[in-house]
């Protein structure tokens, strides 16, 4: 990869009004919760990442075409994947990964099959301090998933929650590596 490529694959989307950037570690913890929502819609306002106005037309539109709030905003490009997936782990109080940045672990990564992790929509990338297997998803509320990783590992699992595009990127790499 040229440098040029590395600082583009690098770049992430920064909330309006926000500075505050990605650790070197590439793991995020969420903010204090600015108030009690449970809304994605209400979450992507909170973090800056479009207007309420802009929010509210995608719900509008979704309920008009049968498609979520979120597909409307990233169909139309008003939302990337990596700042809905920043949403997404603000919402559940969970862990952000840049998985463009996070070093994974390869032990980990072993522990299941890309053919099984692709099927899960999850990827095991290491353990915590406590020795926990966090595994990143673009959909923690996925028990099922996470039920199967547990029993397939053998180990307790913690989701962490990563933009499909960082999965599917790190799912191709793997087995790249594999068919090498």
């Amino acid at each position: 990869m040229s440098k040029k490529e590395g600082a583009a694959a690098s770049l992430r989307a920064v909330p309006e009004g926000g500075t505050d950037s990605v650790p070197a570690s590439g793991l995020t913890a969420p903010h204090k919760q600015k108030s009690g929502s449970r809304f994605i819609s209400d979450v992507i306002v909170e973090l800056g990442f479009l207007s309420r106005e802009r929010v509210d037309a995608a719900v509008e539109e979704g309920k008009a075409s049968g498609r979520s709030p979120e597909q409307v905003l990233l169909e139309s490009g008003a939302l990337t994947g990596d700042q809905l997936a920043r949403a997404v782990a603000q919402r559940f109080g969970l862990d952000h990964v840049d998985l463009t940045i996070y070093k994974t672990d390869v032990s980990s990564l072993n522990s299941i099959t890309p053919q099984a992790a692709r099927r899960l929509g999850a990827v095991p990338i290491g353990k915590d301090d406590n020795g926990t297997l966090m595994v990143a998803m673009s959909d923690p509320s996925n028990v099922l998933a996470l039920d199967d990783l547990k029993l397939m590992t053998g180990n307790e699992v913690r989701p962490v929650v990563a933009s499909p595009d960082d999965i599917a990127g790190l799912l191709k790499t793997w087995e790249e590596v594999l068919h090498a």
